[in-house]
């Protein structure tokens, strides 16, 4: 039966033991750690029905027996006692496998041990032992804290490396080196006199990223990873910066070539013009007048802004004119031409 009250029985009075009271299979041990003799009873009740077949309660008293606690048997139920308690004591759950297998190494070393001691003392001495082993054995979540912590450490002392911008068509594709701390990256960039701006790149194995709808001007870009631990989000140390000139197509081939100028000299002609920030280089197209085809002659830096243009047939009128243009994403695109120059070649 569940729920039954043991107890001492003594000159006709019932005396409860604390904590004796019986479990779902009708067992309990009894708390008993004095060397003597002593009767032992229960008593409880039991479902039943009165005279008139109404449910009650039932009282019953159990017989009652002699027992007798010597001190070989205190110290057994001691050991069994000691025994329990360094079995429960530990949640196994909460640790890692080897530290688990650890645990157990010592949990079976100490059950050893105790089924050997030849006193109370002894016993409790082997207990806290065991209790003070395994406190100083880390469990998993203190593992789990200690390497997250290391985590945020290493990622807010990384830097990224290796940052390359390439610029395209009102837009830029910025690259750089893969860093195992992190989980992601976060790319700012800022067009000069405008506000910042970041795109994420949301995973640790992307390293590269392009950035699209930017303005025809010169934006600074930067890089920096990310880590982000149980809703909080820890970041690495910017990357060097780099600054680059976005171009666009739309505004070349809108760009008109100004301050153009041709001087006669002999059997030539100089051109000059006033240097355009948007163009990679230049283009002279010349003919002579009434000729039905004309010629081109390239100039490949932005810097250069004047040509000299050789073999041309003295006494002749020339016409010139000059237009820009500029590779982007592999194509060239150019700009509208200049007005036209005529002039007359010496001999």
């Amino acid at each position: 039966l569940e729920g039954i009250q043991l107890g001492a029985w003594s000159e006709g009075t019932f005396y409860p033991i604390d904590g004796a009271v019986t479990d779902e299979n009708g067992q309990v041990t009894l708390p008993i750690s004095e060397v003597g003799r002593g009767i032992i009873t229960a008593r409880g009740t039991v479902p039943g029905t009165d005279w008139e077949g109404n449910p009650v309660d039932c009282p019953i008293m159990a017989p009652y027996c002699d027992l007798e606690i010597s001190a070989e048997s205190k110290i057994d139920n001691q050991k069994q006692e000691a025994t329990n308690e360094v079995i429960g004591s530990t949640d196994l759950n909460e640790y890692r496998t080897a530290e688990q297998i650890q645990i157990l190494s010592l949990m079976m070393k100490t059950q050893v041990a105790i089924s050997m001691a030849n006193s109370t003392d002894e016993i409790d001495g082997l207990v806290a032992g065991f209790k003070a082993q395994v406190a100083a054995i880390k469990t998993d979540a203190q593992y789990t804290a200690e390497e997250t912590a290391a985590k945020i450490e290493a990622v807010e002392a990384a830097k990224i490396a290796g940052l390359k911008v390439t610029a395209g068509d009102k837009k830029a594709t910025v690259s750089w080196t893969k860093n195992a701390k992190v989980t992601g990256y976060e790319i700012s960039y800022t067009k000069a006199g405008g506000t910042e701006k970041t795109a994420k790149a949301t995973s640790a194995a992307t390293v590269k990223k392009t950035i699209s709808k930017l303005a025809a001007a010169k934006y600074t870009f930067k890089v920096r990873g990310y880590l982000t631990i149980d809703g909080t989000t820890y970041y690495s140390k910017w990357s060097d910066e780099k600054t680059v000139t976005i171009p666009s197509s739309a505004a070349v081939k809108a760009a008109k070539i100004t301050g153009v100028k041709a001087k006669a000299g002999s059997k030539k002609a100089t051109i000059s013009w006033t240097k355009n920030t948007k163009m990679d280089g230049y283009e002279i197209s010349y003919k002579q007048k009434g000729a039905s085809s004309s010629k081109t002659v390239k100039v490949t830096k932005q810097a250069t802004v004047k040509k000299t243009i050789s073999s041309l047939k003295a006494g002749k009128s020339y016409t010139f004119k000059v237009r820009g243009y500029k590779k982007i994403d592999g194509k060239t695109y150019y700009s509208k031409w200049s007005v036209t120059k005529t002039v007359t070649i010496k001999k």
